[in-house]
């Protein structure tokens, strides 16, 4: 498989979404000005109507999680949001995990929170597991897709979806279900995915999608999250080095496919 250009993969994706999204216009918000408008980058925010439905759309490079959460939080702030389908990239975390695979996590909890000391920093679980003598400490803060919505969600039929980009030499296949958590580091240890795993059940690491997950769940609106697998943590991948080629090939064709499943997502099931 050749590194594909990037700015060829996000003309694709652009391109796509202009074809899906009817009535396009740029929003300009209060504070965010500067990083804003129609498809310039970082951030694109732009509203439209797909089928009939209004909808706000933001497409957003390498955008820090903080950033992102304010774009969204401003976002809600000044219209009346019903629902919120987010799109994106994830690391993998078990091992029997594909490259391109697209999951729409359930629940996702928030682990990267602890405690910095002389010795090094902790999260809090490890913690919890230490003062309990090694037991296995109860989930902590999470956030998860709404009882209605869910339902919804459940009755979407994934097999129709065609145009995927094929990523490992494979079909991408959707995953329902499952736990997500978050991160706010790039994940490069095998120690920590199997912490991970064996803590929590996670699927997948993707620290924007639980921070907006998190976010929603503030406001009480509805959301899922699409993210594809575009690399495995503490595998050769998700390295820096050589391996970054093959890592951004992943990531853009990820991108794509994620979008797919979150546009079915968006016609079929959005409140």
């Amino acid at each position: 498989m050749s590194t594909p250009n990037s700015a060829e993969e996000v003309d694709r994706l652009e391109s796509s979404i202009r074809a899906d999204i009817l009535d396009l216009a740029p929003i300009d918000l209060p504070g965010l000005a500067k990083r804003t408008g129609t498809f310039q980058r970082p951030f694109r925010v732009v509203s439209g109507t797909r089928k009939g439905r209004p909808l706000i759309f933001c497409l957003m490079d390498h955008a820090t999680i903080p950033e992102s959460v304010a774009l969204a939080q401003a976002i809600i702030d000044r219209f009346s949001v019903r629902g919120i389908v987010y799109f994106g990239n994830a690391g993998g975390l078990k091992d029997d995990s594909s490259i391109g695979d697209v999951y729409i996590p359930k629940t996702w909890h928030f682990h990267d929170r602890g405690i910095m000391t002389e010795e090094g920093f902790t999260t809090l679980f490890e913690n919890a597991q230490r003062d309990s003598a090694g037991g296995t400490p109860p989930p902590g803060q999470g956030a998860w897709i709404k009882p209605g919505f869910l339902e919804r969600l459940q009755r979407v039929d994934f097999s129709r979806i065609d145009g995927w980009m094929v990523l490992a030499g494979r079909k991408p296949r959707v995953l329902f279900g499952g736990v997500g958590v978050s991160g706010n580091c790039w994940l490069d240890s095998k120690t920590r995915r199997h912490q991970l795993v064996k803590i929590f059940g996670a699927d997948v690491v993707d620290g924007h999608a639980a921070g907006l997950m998190e976010m929603s769940q503030l406001n009480r609106i509805p959301m899922a999250a699409a993210v594809s697998v575009v690399d495995m943590a503490g595998q050769e991948n998700s390295r820096p080095g050589e391996s970054v080629k093959v890592g951004m090939a992943n990531y853009y064709q990820g991108l794509f496919n994620s979008y797919l499943v979150a546009r079915l997502l968006l016609d079929e099931a959005a409140p």
